[in-house]
């Protein structure tokens, strides 16, 4: 018996009295788990009951329903029940009441409402997410401390630890940020000298936290054994919408913040000659204006005694530095003359001269003397500079006691290498793609052949295809095929293309439009070919993921492979040019040990820049890659993020690295699945078959069901009633055999710190 239960306006179920003739219909569709776009609601129905007491209380409570009018804008959930069981949950809409002699009439609209995933989702985009939970500020120790993931959910670490990642990445050089070059060299990573700074980094998302804030903004949870999978909550998604090298922060960008101002204020000082007249004596600052690395050491004078204060400058980062004096000197007590003086910026532990430009410059008789200078040179880190003078004996009086005021002095360091010991606080919206939150989560969907099944109004069951068709029930449906109507089987051929490519989206990066360039396709792309002639045309199976090959740093047998984000800009002055990317995705793969040769057994030091002065020495480095694991010995296995086994650029020199796998993304999630649509053996079957309303209701996609001596799945149910046992139109493929699971093979940080 079916029965229409709606909801009054005190939450409280209540049985509507029902005419004889109501019949419930549905349809079901293999499109609703393929594509969440396509999912509705499987019946609608306006129909007419009549006005009983209880239907008349029920639509006064629910409808405001008097004598003359009614609120048409209300709905109500409603249920409809058949024997006692639920068939369906939906909506009710009252559409009409007609009065007669012969009594009331309501006219009622139900819909069986599937809570809209794909409509919700599709309302805001990455940006428009509650990020409060990885503020941060982007400097060595945030930066650092991603690399602590080893695994699993995100929600196991605290702060930003599994949520953001900052992997090595060349992103491209950038002159108003500073860099360390990608290589060997004397201004390379492996020089103390040259550090990669907190420029050089830019932020990677875990992929299952973008989806799970995703999914809580839209309203709606999951259960998914593939996306609690350690290799799905390995995977991260590049931030990589800044235009610089670096990661983008909340207000401007910092300056450079290697550079200082000093002075002296203290009305004068005097050097009496020395017995040496070429000894070195120091000019004096006392006070800092700035300094913000406190790497300039001021005094007073004289510090220990003339001509030894302490007055110097430390080196925070090898490179070329400018700087200019002013300062005002004269001659004290008596002169017979003027004097020479030779200004250079020396150091002060090695007494070698740096710079001598200004030389023989004339102190002479008379008021005190404004002088300016400047001084530059390629400095290393660690080197201790001074601004010093001695006496020319060649000419003047070097006898002459010389004095320095307060009067305008000032030097100052004003062209250096950038060092910015933190950016600021970041701006993840600024750092994301942003796409809305359904194409993310249909990129998903589609990159890794997933199923959604609607399990209650706002809760879905999400699987790879191929895990979903392995399981299922076995159903003998041969009595229940009515053999007196005609069925229909036909080729499935007929309906597909002879081509499908896999495609991800052409990166913006230097290496995918080189590989594109050279081979004539994007990274990572497969395309699968039916011979055929029958079949014509292609599929395209599009993500917009981009494409991600690597590169190696370093020389032959070198293991630093890191991601290619930067522009190639020729003949320009730097030609690895910073540019903003589409969101690219990878494997965490954990911390590389870092070996410069093939049969190194010692791991290699690189450099990172640490609170702008300091240089901190690291020989294992944080690794993402389409591959979940870089490998030498072949008996581990990985997992690749691209459609097919592909050559990388790394491969060049980092040649000891396997790059090829059967667990790529086509042959895990596609493979089977394809082989068999495009199997000889599969084939549409469209006939009637006598089913009740539990046939109905309880079959799922990946049953298989037995009839005419095959295994079929159901494709398609045409109004089916589920009110009583009717004649229904169904339609079935014929597969030979049900697919295997994928092999997720994630990353093991164990094995990769110990790759060799």
């Amino acid at each position: 018996m079916v029965q229409l239960l709606g909801k009054d306006k005190n939450d409280e179920w209540v049985i509507l009295d029902l005419t004889d003739d109501l019949a419930i219909s549905l349809n079901k569709s293999i499109s609703e788990i393929e594509d969440i776009t396509q999912r509705k609601g499987s019946y609608s129905k306006t129909f007419t009951i009549p006005g009983t007491i209880k239907n008349d209380r029920f639509f006064q409570s629910a409808f405001d329903v008097n004598t003359t009018d009614f609120d048409s804008t209300l709905k109500t959930d409603c249920m409809v029940q058949n024997y006692g069981a639920d068939i369906f949950r939906g909506s009710l809409r009252l559409n009409k009441i007609s009065n007669s002699p012969n009594g009331t009439l309501y006219e009622i609209f139900i819909l069986e409402e599937t809570s809209s995933l794909s409509a919700a989702l599709e309302r805001f985009t990455l940006c428009d997410l509650e990020f409060t939970d990885i503020d941060h500020t982007v400097d060595y120790d945030n930066i650092v401390s991603t690399w602590d993931f080893s695994g699993g959910s995100y929600s196991n670490y605290s702060g930003i630890v599994g949520k953001v990642l900052y992997p090595l990445a060349h992103t491209g050089y950038d002159n108003n940020i500073g860099y360390s070059k990608w290589d060997f060299s004397a201004s390379g990573v492996t020089n103390s000298g040259t550090p990669i700074t907190v420029g050089q980094f830019k932020p990677w998302f875990n992929m299952k936290y973008l989806l799970d804030k995703c999914f809580e903004k839209a309203g709606f949870t999951y259960t998914s054994d593939f996306f609690d999978s350690d290799y799905f909550e390995s995977i991260f998604c590049l931030g990589g919408s800044s235009e610089t090298s670096a990661t983008a922060v909340l207000g401007d960008r910092p300056t450079n913040q290697n550079v200082f101002r000093v002075n002296y204020d203290g009305v004068y000082y005097v050097y009496p000659p020395e017995d040496n007249y070429t000894t070195y004596q120091t000019l004096v600052f006392n006070n800092k204006e700035y300094d913000y690395l406190q790497q300039y050491t001021i005094s007073g004078f004289p510090d220990t005694g003339p001509g030894t204060g302490a007055n110097h400058f430390t080196v925070p980062i090898d490179g070329f530095y400018r700087f200019r004096v002013k300062q005002t000197a004269y001659l004290s007590g008596y002169y017979p003359g003027p004097t020479y003086l030779n200004f250079v910026l020396r150091d002060i532990d090695t007494g070698t001269v740096i710079d001598n430009t200004n030389q023989n410059i004339l102190l002479p008789t008379g008021n005190p003397t404004l002088y300016t200078f400047i001084f530059e040179g390629t400095l290393t880190r660690g080197q201790r500079v001074s601004i010093q003078f001695n006496r020319v004996t060649t000419a003047g009086f070097p006898s002459n006691t010389i004095g320095f005021n307060d009067t305008d002095s000032d030097y100052e360091l004003f062209v250096s290498p950038t060092v910015i010991p933190s950016l600021g606080e970041i701006s993840v919206v600024d750092n994301l793609e942003c796409m809305s939150g359904l194409d993310f989560f249909r990129n998903i969907v589609t990159l890794f052949n997933l199923t959604s099944i609607s399990q209650g109004e706002r809760n879905f069951k999400i699987e790879p295809y191929t895990t979903y068709l392995s399981s299922g029930d076995t159903r003998d449906w041969t009595e229940k095929l009515n053999l007196n109507q005609p069925y229909e089987i036909e080729p499935l051929d007929y309906s597909l293309k002879q081509e499908i490519n896999f495609t991800k989206k052409l990166g913006k990066d230097w290496l995918s439009e080189r590989y594109f360039n050279n081979f004539d396709e994007i990274f990572g792309d497969r395309i699968y070919y039916k011979p055929s002639q029958i079949l014509s045309g292609r599929q395209e199976v599009k993500v917009s993921f981009e494409s991600m090959p690597c590169l190696s740093v370093g020389t032959s047998g070198t293991t630093m492979v890191i991601p290619s984000l930067y522009k190639y800009v020729e003949n320009n002055e730097i030609e690895e040019q910073p540019t903003s990317n589409g969101m690219k995705i990878g494997f965490y793969t954990g911390l590389v040990p870092f070996y410069t040769g093939d049969t190194d057994t010692v791991e290699t030091q690189f450099y990172i820049q640490s609170g702008g002065t300091t240089s901190v020495s690291h020989t294992f480095y944080p690794c993402i890659n389409h591959l979940s694991q870089l490998v030498e010995d072949g008996t581990y296995e990985f997992s690749d993020l691209n459609f097919q086994p592909t050559w990388d650029f790394f491969k060049a020199d980092a040649f000891t690295i396997d790059i090829y796998t059967e667990n790529n993304v086509y042959r895990q999630f596609y493979k089977e699945y394809i082989e068999q649509l495009y199997s000889n053996e599969a084939k549409f079957f469209t006939g009637i078959f006598k089913l009740t309303p539990e046939d109905i209701t309880d079959i799922q996609f990946n049953d298989m069901v037995y009839f005419l001596n095959s295994s079929w799945r159901l494709y398609q149910i045409i109004d089916g009633d589920i009110t009583e046992e009717s004649m229904v139109k169904c339609r079935f493929i014929k597969f030979p055999y049900r697919p295997g699971v994928p092999n997720l093979v994630a990353p093991n940080k164990t094995e990769q710190e110990n790759m060799r």
